[in-house]
């Protein structure tokens, strides 16, 4: 399977069928297959149909739990076949275990409860500890039904019907909209022990909102592709809804900081509506699906970001600008990092606030200590050596264009401790507070110039407590700098790979064998252009921090500036880590990136260069 690649991005699989394009007047141009490209955001995979399911036979349309039988066929054939063929199943297939089995109660008119019926399954797996895997399934007794997303035939006497994943059956997600509006208005923080006074798992609709309108019975539905370890879906263009697929009891951190932020009317992040929870017979407490308002964007500020490249690299690489000209080109893009940083800033403002402990809101910001910044810069000078173990691990013909970058890295790594160790004297007590945790630009929803801050799970790698720490803005910070830097360096892997297209202007004039205009200014090749990009993004996104951040996050500008650095390194290092365990092609983004930081830290003036990067 091919996709076409162009200047501005990708398009989708070409297939059997003509493969249509609209295509605007005097425009230019370059196409390649490629069989290697990732599809677009907005294309959403088809999973592969499942040419034979099983037939579960049942003893009742609206099951409290299945029958030994088809509980075993459930859990042995029909779950496994249907789980290897989801991206955000990552549980060992072969030891599936039904824990829980929850129906959400009947709502809307009688005909429609009659034609379907929704539970959710809770399945135990191997290694999974107290963890479990969401799967909510919906019975269609619908004989006409010719679901997508289909998981087995079912039977009751005569009746025939299909059990499907639930989350893409748009009557399941209406009728976590309908509960949830139904619900009391409060949003208490989550019991976390008490058993059931049933004795049995029942649903929990825990409503934040002061107020849900019901929805209408037809109201449009629209799933989310692209997403790795959830399900989501937009409803009636108002709410979004993610199905967590991967549940534990511990207190959701993505959970905790939008409740927080909506109680404190933080107006950039998507207020929290609310969140359905599974209520266990042993008094243990699952969040199984967390509601939010809509938010109209025009995409996340990453693919944003690349496409304001990709035009503004065209045009001054095809018109001749030079480098004071695509300066002037940002202008655009300045005022939204600008816009950025000052939202960033009013999201710390939330937290760095005194609070009552009994008032159910976060963790107090608390004043830090030497001892804490002195943790963050060994984690960050720890974080360095497993970058270099990770590269030593590489093969030849990788480590071959990086030998320079990495021998200075491990000439400087005592300067550079000895550096770490002379910068958290300075700093001494830095505040520590709950931060987004994971912040990069596609954490970023660009709306109407202004930018909008979403996904508080924290970084996906560690665990959940880990993700609930208080930690300096300056993790934060670094992460937004980082993302700006691979951005930049992400357009030059793009515009190397693009078809025909010129370097500078002048080659493009030499190319068609028509002399350079007199007088013009010579033209910056993209890597130079791009280093303009880099800097102007990063120094917008801190003026518009500095100028909107509370008082008492205040520090010096040197003590400030090294400390980013301190934190970027860190970033950087974890970087390499991934990309040496992924996309080892990428390497010299980040490689780069930490010859960079660390040569600013030491003050040197020159370092050298890993090659493949801006």
């Amino acid at each position: 399977m091919r996709r076409p690649s162009r200047l501005h991005g990708r398009g989708s699989s070409v297939g059997e069928l003509p493969y249509l394009l609209t295509l605007p007047p005097y425009g230019f141009y370059w196409f390649e297959l490629d069989a290697d490209a990732a599809p677009p955001d907005w294309h959403v995979e088809q999973p592969e149909r499942v040419r034979e399911l099983a037939t579960l036979v049942l003893r009742s349309k609206h099951p409290r739990t299945f029958g030994e039988a088809p509980r075993k066929l459930f859990e042995r054939e029909a779950l496994p076949a249907y789980l290897a063929r989801q991206r955000w199943s990552a549980a060992g297939l072969s030891s599936l275990c039904i824990e829980e089995m929850v129906p959400l109660p009947a709502t809307g008119a009688p005909a429609a409860q009659a034609a379907s019926w929704h539970c959710w399954v809770l399945l135990g797996f191997e290694g999974s500890g107290a963890r479990r895997l969401s799967v909510p399934v919906t019975l269609c007794w619908n004989e006409d039904a010719r679901p997508a997303y289909p998981i087995a035939r079912v039977r009751c006497g005569a009746d025939t019907g299909v059990l499907v994943d639930a989350v893409q059956e748009a009557g399941f997600l209406r009728a976590l909209v309908d509960g949830l509006s139904r619900a009391p208005a409060g949003g208490e923080p989550e019991p976390r022990a008490g058993p059931s006074s049933s004795g049995q798992p029942v649903l929990h609709y825990r409503r934040v909102a002061d107020a849900l309108e019901p929805l209408p019975p037809d109201a449009d539905v629209r799933w989310v592709g692209g997403e790795q370890s959830n399900s989501s879906a937009i409803v009636d263009e108002q709410i979004v809804i993610k199905v967590l697929r991967q549940v534990g009891p511990e207190p959701d951190p993505a959970i905790e900081m939008s409740r927080w932020l909506t109680q404190a009317g933080y107006a950039n992040a998507p207020a929290l509506l609310g969140t359905v929870e599974c209520h266990a017979a042993d008094g243990s407490c699952r969040t199984l699906a967390v509601l939010h308002r809509y938010v109209p964007n025009e995409g996340n500020a990453w693919q944003w970001t690349l496409e304001f490249l990709h035009r503004n690299l065209e045009a001054t690489l095809l018109t001749g600008n030079d480098a004071t000209a695509f300066e002037e080109s940002l202008s655009g893009y300045l005022a939204l990092a600008r816009r950025m940083g000052r939202r960033v800033a009013e999201l710390h403002a939330v937290f760095a606030r005194p609070v009552d402990a009994e008032d159910g809101g976060p963790p107090p910001a608390t004043a830090g200590t030497l001892a804490d910044i002195a943790a963050d810069g060994r984690r960050a000078l720890h974080a360095l050596s497993l970058a270099l173990e990770a590269l030593a691990r590489q093969p030849a013909d990788v480590l071959a264009p990086l030998r320079d970058a990495v021998a200075f890295l491990r000439t400087h790594r005592v300067a550079l401790a000895s550096r770490v160790d002379e910068v958290v004297r300075l700093a001494g007590s830095v505040m520590r507070l709950r931060g987004h945790g994971d912040l990069h630009l596609g954490q970023i929803l660009v709306s109407h110039a202004d930018a909008y801050l979403i996904d508080f799970e924290g970084e996906p790698l560690s665990d959940p407590e880990r993700r609930r720490e208080a930690s300096t803005i300056y993790k934060d910070l670094a992460g937004m700098l980082r993302s700006f830097d691979y951005a930049a360096a992400l357009a030059r892997r793009e515009e190397d790979r693009t078809p025909g297209m010129p370097e500078t202007p002048s080659d493009a004039a030499a190319g068609a064998g028509l002399p350079q205009a007199p007088g013009a200014a010579p033209a910056a090749p993209p890597a130079e252009l791009l280093s303009i990009f880099r800097a102007r993004a990063g120094a917008a996104f801190l003026d518009g921090y500095r100028d909107a951040r509370a008082p008492a996050l205040a520090l010096s500008d040197e003590t400030e500036s090294a400390l980013l650095t301190i934190f970027q390194l860190e970033k950087a290092a974890y970087e390499v880590r991934y990309e040496a365990a992924h996309r080892p092609e990428w390497l010299p983004i980040p490689v780069h990136a930490l010859v960079r930081l660390a040569g600013a830290l030491l003050g040197l003036q020159a370092a050298p260069a890993a090659g493949g990067s801006p």
